[in-house]
């Protein structure tokens, strides 16, 4: 199993190691005399619940309608935007930071290595000195104990540590002799945004969230409170235990808990264990999900080589294709550390976040992003990391519908909360398929598990997103159709001016018809009538093709703003959705489109780099899905392989690692296909239980491109190769 590792300090937080278990989080910067450790709870937010409870005026939303009927879409956008509230989702909110400090003086060093270990999901760092004494570290967020653990071990006694702990969020401290207990409160509002570090607002009479902390020092040294700073003498070793628990319920119960209790109740179940014991129940607990899916491929070994210098070297061009497999497994490590079941969803930074006032909030963009994050899960045998995702859209299906009418819906964000917030700009305000555009996540899940179960648990929420789109839509030249319309974060230009807002972007046309293909589909597994639905879909819009052959964005083939703008998403019919293949006349259009945004200077941020690459593995292109796949070293990456937009999100790891999947096997046309993408760079390997719809799971290995060893299991696990193959399911490489 890979390794990330390193000689060199981190010097940004962006060069730490992320270590999580899906609730509790750190980006822990080990240096050679001073660590600095990021600490994150996933339910550490700004705000409380109800803050979105107003409706859009109907006159306005039907004088917009009329507007963009007669083609005057300037005007329609600001009468539009006259009837926005002003108001931002809740903020992601990171808890403070511990710095561990040792004193060296008077030993010089002669070795330093830090070190993530994906197999056991322990970070490690090892300082030794010339004199012939070594340090070593160790820092894990348990998965069996729900507590965060860092050790320091040395080979001699005399060592001295200084601890430095700062919680961010406005609290009361009790010290005591061998740590500290402390108590607080999450803010109500976040004000500003982007460069502007905002100002926290607390607010005691909102019911904002509660949190506690416990931190536990163990020694075999001497340990004191020098007035806020820890002090550790003549130690051979040192134990850090950190527990963090919040008030939080649902996200309409914010103080459904005791914090304090819950902080408490857990370290004391801690320290009835050894070091070596949490260590070791850890391991346990996080191989038995971790493990079953993985990939490799064949190469050089250059396991010796830190990890920064191979990233430079591939983006260069140099091969290393275990460098590949590792960003996949670096994918399945970060989703189970960030979403694991029971937590929140991942967020824009996954659970891993340094700032009071993040970028873009680190919230739920419900675009691309929050999507983006699951698109891979099934696949990597992870579909247990995809339930907080999927919990979240049932919150939302409880949330208020802002038009006054049936069913629910999610524009551009939401938060802890469940906001359903348009944003105050026509640029991503008034997009409204945030909701529909998720739907797909709860069908996917039941293609991979065929768990009727889950569905029939989770199909209210998609009568609702079908209820939304029956009272929504509009009918048009007999089709039915969105009026208004955006596609998400891109602009048109009309008569001279830049404009956002439209009828039936080539978007919403795509995630509707989708929706009103799979929806029948679910409704006859579960015994109901489909019929209405499949007739309903004959009525939605077909996309458009412009003057030029390319798909079209917008209701006309209007100038385009941006050529190459970073999103595509009048492209998602045909990934993530599946509405035609290369037989049809829309395959060509979307490529032409994908081509003309690339040759305009498309594909510079990570995760749209991750999207393209999706989409040249579904289209069977195996040299673009390598171009790709390189360019996310070469453009999007830190060195700790985390993704760069720039700055940090974390959606580029999740959506790469789904085109490594994607590349490897597919599964979207009722047939398996193997190798479907598979670049001569990465063309001999192994794959073991990488998952497929049907609930299959794929093990093979291949050299050259070709299938060497082939077992498929159904979702019980029993061998059924020989009966796919003799019924004509399996598509060898040979094939094509």
């Amino acid at each position: 199993m890979a390794t990330l590792f390193y000689k060199d300090e981190p010097r940004r937080w962006t060069e730490g190691l992320p270590i999580g278990n899906g609730r509790l989080g750190a980006m822990v910067g080990a240096g050679q005399t001073r660590d600095v450790i990021h600490l994150n709870e996933d339910t550490l937010w700004s705000g409380y619940p109800g803050r979105d409870s107003y409706t859009f005026d109907k006159a306005v939303l039907a004088e917009v309608r009329e507007l963009l009927r007669h083609r005057r879409y300037p005007e329609a956008e600001a009468r539009l935007l006259e009837d926005y509230p002003m108001q931002d989702v809740g903020a992601y909110l990171c808890f403070g930071r511990l710095e561990i400090e040792r004193d060296t003086s008077g030993f010089e060093a002669s070795s330093y290595r830090r070190e993530l270990d994906l197999s056991t999901a322990i970070c490690k760092s090892r300082l030794g000195f010339w004199s012939g004494f070594s340090t070593e570290r160790e820092y894990f967020a348990s998965f069996a104990d729900d507590i965060l653990v860092f050790h320091t071990q040395s080979t001699q006694k005399n060592n001295q540590y200084l601890l430095h702990f700062e919680p961010y969020l406005r609290h009361q401290a009790e010290r005591r002799e061998d740590g500290i207990t402390l108590w607080g409160v999450c803010p109500a509002e976040m004000l500003g945004r982007g460069k502007d570090t905002g100002r926290t607002v607390y607010d005691e009479t909102k019911p904002t969230v509660r949190f506690a902390a416990e931190m536990r020092i163990l020694t075999d040294g001497a340990l004191s409170d020098h007035g806020g700073v820890f002090g550790v003498y003549n130690a051979t070793y040192m134990t850090v235990l950190l527990s963090i628990a919040t008030s939080f319920g649902d996200f309409q119960h914010p103080r459904a808990k005791d914090e304090r209790a819950l902080c408490r109740e857990k370290m004391q179940a801690a320290l009835t264990y050894s070091y070596e014991e949490l260590r070791a129940r850890h391991i346990e607990a996080y191989q038995r999900e971790f493990s079953g899916t993985e990939i490799s491929f064949a190469g050089e070994d250059k396991s010796d080589v830190p990890t920064n210098e191979r990233i430079v070297a591939l983006a260069k061009g140099e091969s290393d294709p275990a460098l590949v497999a590792t960003l996949y497994e670096y994918g399945r490590y970060l989703l189970l550390s960030s979403s694991r079941e029971g937590s929140q969803p991942a967020n824009l930074q996954g659970i891993w976040c340094k700032d009071i006032n993040a970028p873009w909030r680190s919230d739920y963009t419900m675009n691309i992003n929050a999507q983006m994050n699951y698109w891979g899960a099934e696949q990597a045998g992870l579909a247990s990391c995809h339930m907080p995702f999927l919990a979240m859209l049932r919150d939302l299906s409880k949330t208020p519908n802002h038009h006054g009418g049936a069913g629910w819906y999610c524009a551009h964000n939401t938060d802890l909360w469940r906001n359903n917030l348009e944003a105050s700009t026509g640029l991503w305000g008034y997009w409204q398929m945030g909701g529909v555009w998720s739907c797909r996540h709860i069908y996917e899940h039941y293609l991979f598990t065929l768990d009727e179960d889950f569905l029939r648990a989770y199909f209210p929420v998609l009568e609702g997103a079908e209820a939304f789109l029956s009272s929504h839509m509009i009918e048009e030249e007999g089709y039915l159709t969105t009026s208004p319309s955006e596609s998400p974060e891109n602009r048109f230009v009309f008569e001279g001016k830049k404009c956002s807002i439209a009828t039936g972007t080539g978007m919403d046309l795509s995630l509707i018809a989708e929706f009103y293909e799979y929806f029948p589909l679910l409704c006859e597994a579960l015994g109901k009538d489909g019929a209405p639905y499949r007739a309903k879909r004959e009525k939605i819009k077909p996309l458009s093709i412009g003057k030029d052959g390319r798909l079209l964005e917008w209701n006309e083939d209007f100038e385009e703003a941006e050529p190459g703008h970073r999103h595509i998403s009048h492209l998602c019919g045909y990934f993530p959705c599946n509405l035609y293949g290369e037989e049809s006349p829309y395959f060509a259009a979307m490529k032409k489109s994908l081509e003309a945004r690339l040759e305009n200077g498309g594909g510079g941020t990570g995760w749209s780099n991750a999207w393209i690459a999706n989409l040249y593995a579904r289209m069977k292109e195996p040299k673009e899905v390598y171009t790709y796949l390189r360019r996310m070293f070469e453009k999007s990456m830190y060195s700790n392989m985390l993704d760069a937009h720039p700055p940090f999100q974390i959606d580029g790891n999740f959506g790469v690692m789904c085109a490594i999947s994607e590349m490897l096997v597919q599964s979207h046309r009722g047939k398996l296909e193997l190798l479907p993408a598979c670049p001569t760079e990465l063309s001999t390997g192994e794959v073991k239980n990488i998952r497929a719809r049907g609930g299959y799971g794929v093990s093979m290995t291949f050299e050259k491109g070709r299938v060497t060893s082939l077992t498929i299991t159904d979702k019980d696990g029993r061998d059924c190769t020989e009966a796919l193959i003799s019924a004509g399911k399996v598509i060898f490489p040979t094939e094509k």
